[in-house]
């Protein structure tokens, strides 16, 4: 989110938040965002709660359901492509969770885990989620991972990568293998001309990406802005981060370390109990209250901090500074980025 993007995405989300379109109107109810008239969306809630519904309309089936929405002026038409969006977006979530741990089983039955790329492939799988998956598993093991499917006798991969290694590069000296392709530096799509060099495509990539990872320390690493004291955190703090808005790619938000936390309530939350909520505090300060989004899934995180976690343990935490909204009530929240148990030594 630099130049004319970040700019764009600024007074995008001015008008967005005052928007006459009812398809939209509808989507942000959907989505149970601005339950007060006052609260404002921001580029997450595009992220995380707009884009990815009107996205599932054409991974699932067709994007016309989503350009329906966009220019629909009755509202009763606009509630109901909204919830098909809905539907499409929840099926879109629960297929992606079928392939992930699907192409995860192959990959440990292939037992690639250590290798420096990750390759799985299944005929049927869905091609507009194919990328979905291979993000998730870039970020379970921080390697370049390329997820194909088989189509009509055709094979189709997308690809995602890690800072180390720029993935779009590899496939330019391997073009000679692909139908079509594109993508740039962290992700990429193709499909081969023939599937029957799928084989010999997956050495010569994998020998590629050797040449690179042999050459680097591919260990995943965290970027701290600052340490801080909860005793800091206050309205005048949130306020001048928002100065910095919109947070994105190439601007992230920023993110603090808090040390020696002391941990007084430990909750659960979601229908599979993967989302962590602590109440912590730090010497003599008011408690806070930290969110940490899947840190339940033992598989993800590597640790089910929902269930290692209890009253009186200290922990070290990265976090993000945001808000929690709710009935008109606003409060600081502190979103929990990595976390460990608190070392004296």
């Amino acid at each position: 989110f630099l130049g004319e993007s970040r700019t764009l995405t600024k007074y995008g989300l001015i008008v967005l938040n005052r928007t006459k379109r009812l398809g939209l109107r509808q989507l942000i109810e959907t989505a149970g965002l601005k339950k007060n008239p006052d609260t404002e969306l921001t580029a997450e809630n595009i992220g995380f709660q707009l884009a990815p519904r009107i996205n599932a309309a054409g991974r699932m089936q067709h994007a016309n359901t989503a350009y329906q929405l966009l220019i629909a002026h009755d509202p009763i038409e606009a509630k109901e492509l909204t919830r098909e969006l809905d539907a499409n977006n929840k099926e879109r979530q629960k297929t992606t969770e079928k392939m992930t741990n699907e192409a995860k089983e192959i990959i440990q039955k292939e037992k690639q885990e250590d290798a420096p790329i990750l390759f799985a492939l299944k005929e049927g799988w869905p091609l507009g989620l194919v990328g979905l998956v291979a993000s998730r598993l870039c970020d379970r093991y921080y390697r370049p991972v390329i997820i194909m499917t088989k189509k009509d006798g055709q094979i189709h991969g997308s690809g995602r990568s890690i800072d180390e290694i720029n993935i779009i590069a590899k496939l330019e000296k391997l073009k000679d293998y692909f139908e079509k392709f594109g993508g740039h530096p962290q992700a990429c799509g193709f499909t081969l001309k023939n599937a029957e060099d799928l084989e010999k495509f997956k050495k010569d990539l994998l020998a590629l990406v050797l040449e690179d990872a042999a050459k680097k320390d591919l260990t995943p690493t965290l970027t701290i802005d600052a340490e801080i004291n909860l005793a800091e955190i206050n309205w005048d703090l949130y306020d001048s981060l928002g100065k910095f808005e919109p947070f994105g790619e190439d601007n992230p938000a920023p993110r603090y370390l808090g040390k020696n936390l002391t941990i007084a309530r430990v909750e659960a939350l979601g229908a599979d109990c993967q989302h962590l909520k602590l109440l912590v505090k730090q010497n003599n300060s008011a408690p806070r209250k930290m969110i940490g989004f899947g840190f339940g899934d033992e598989e993800r995180v590597g640790t089910n901090w929902c269930a290692t976690l209890k009253s009186g343990d200290k922990i070290d935490a990265v976090f993000e500074i945001s808000v929690n909204q709710w009935n008109g009530n606003r409060e600081l929240q502190l979103k929990i980025v990595d976390i460990k148990l608190h070392s004296s030594s």
